[in-house]
């Protein structure tokens, strides 16, 4: 059964492109759902998409439960989902789509990362296909330069896109494997240049740029001196790693630019560390900015780059919760501060509900208090849900494999 769902899998997904026309002479939509999953998963084409659509779902399910990805396969995972979905959608309805989603499925198996055989075994296809999307934009026939990371300005030179695979390290001794791997790349490949044709851009180039961005982030954080191996590193979008440290994977797609909700990361390191942040800002070049951090343990340390009087959380009912000043050196333009919350402050945030949003208010010397901004112009004043941080810190507390599973 392995063997052929490799062989399948690889073999035909090339009919991703074609799959928005008719499968079926009469409506699907007015067949009752069963129907139509037999009628899809005796069709050609069909079938293996159902295949690779059920593992994508499937690994990006297990990964909210257990940190089994970096931030590239994850977003391979997510890019599939999106594409394939839309493409069965059209044909089966909605409702197929939801009855072979396996995302609450690999969620349930891969909980506290004591995963079952067969489990372990989708999880090792699931990175076979992954870095198969990783490394497609490399083996694109069409001028990469041409086309842009959908979602970004972003436009990568074949050389540039070939550090992806060189990265990878990967050598598979299973014949069938790598035949597996070969042969998505090509048609991944195939695919982006169909859309770079037409429309200049793709989401299948999302997964190698965001683990491009990883390397050169990892790069930059044992190394802040050693030259960029990208355009990409060169560019200050890529200093997350200054702000937290080593990471492995981000929550949210983001394109390397800024929102104005708070980024979850999951660190290469344990501990109570930082592993978050809301951007913080106020109107003018050279005005008061910084970052709201969270740590992995719930602490918010606001990182402030003028060394500033206090900052204080204010909630919607009024309640004001003042942050002790633990650091602050220099002055002028040069300066920075550090703020805490204490536990009492920590404690009034954890009885607050998930729908209250909090306001970080700051105060320089001789001035009147004002209100942080969110990033970008015309955001607005900075809204930090309490639900958001919650589930980006479960999201980034989840555990890790206990044993070393295939990479």
């Amino acid at each position: 059964m392995k063997t052929a769902m490799r062989s399948v899998i690889w073999g035909t997904l090339a009919a991703a492109v074609a799959l928005a026309a008719p499968l079926h002479a009469q409506s699907l939509e007015d067949i009752p759902v069963e129907q139509r999953l037999q009628i899809l998963a005796g069709n050609q084409q069909a079938r293996p998409l159902m295949e690779v659509f059920g593992i994508a779902t499937f690994a990006a399910g297990a990964d909210e439960s257990c940190q089994l990805f970096d931030v590239g396969e994850l977003r391979a995972f997510q890019v599939l989902k999106g594409q394939i979905g839309r493409q069965l959608a059209r044909v089966g309805g909605d409702e197929v789509v939801a009855a072979i989603d396996q995302s609450e499925r690999g969620t349930r198996q891969a909980k506290g990362c004591a995963m079952p055989d067969d489990t372990k075994v989708t999880i090792e296809r699931a990175r076979v296909v992954a870095r198969a999307l990783e490394d497609a934009p490399a083996a694109m026939t069409t001028d990469q330069q041409q086309c842009a990371v959908e979602g970004t300005h972003w436009r990568f030179h074949r050389r540039e896109w070939e550090f992806v695979p060189k990265g990878h390290f990967v050598e598979y001794e299973d014949p069938q494997l790598e035949a597996m791997y070969q042969g998505l790349r090509t048609n991944f490949a195939s695919i982006a240049d169909q859309a770079c044709g037409l429309v200049k851009q793709t989401v299948m180039l999302i997964p190698a740029f965001e683990k491009l961005r990883l390397m050169e982030e990892a790069s930059s954080f044992a190394a802040p001196d050693a030259m960029a191996f990208t355009s990409l590193g060169s560019s200050e979008r890529t200093f997350t790693s200054r702000h937290l440290g080593l990471w492995r994977s981000q929550r949210s797609w983001t394109g390397g630019g800024y929102t104005t909700e708070p980024d979850f990361y999951r660190m290469a390191h344990d501990g109570d560390v930082k592993t978050g942040f809301a951007r913080l800002s106020s109107p003018g070049l050279f005005g008061v900015a910084g970052h709201m951090y969270f740590t992995t343990g719930g602490k918010w340390i606001a990182g402030i780059n003028r060394n500033i009087e206090a900052v204080e959380l204010r909630l919607g009912n009024g309640t004001g919760l003042p942050m002790e000043k633990v650091a602050g050196e220099k002055n002028g333009m040069e300066g920075t501060s550090t703020f805490e919350l204490g536990k009492s402050g920590l404690t009034v945030l954890r009885d607050q509900g998930a729908d209250v949003s909090v306001r970080v208010a700051f105060k320089q010397a001789g001035e009147e208090w004002r209100i942080f901004d969110a990033p970008s112009k015309g955001s607005g004043v900075q809204q930090i849900n309490l639900g958001a941080v919650r589930e980006g810190l479960a999201w980034s507390n989840a555990p890790r494999p206990r044993e070393k599973l295939t990479r």
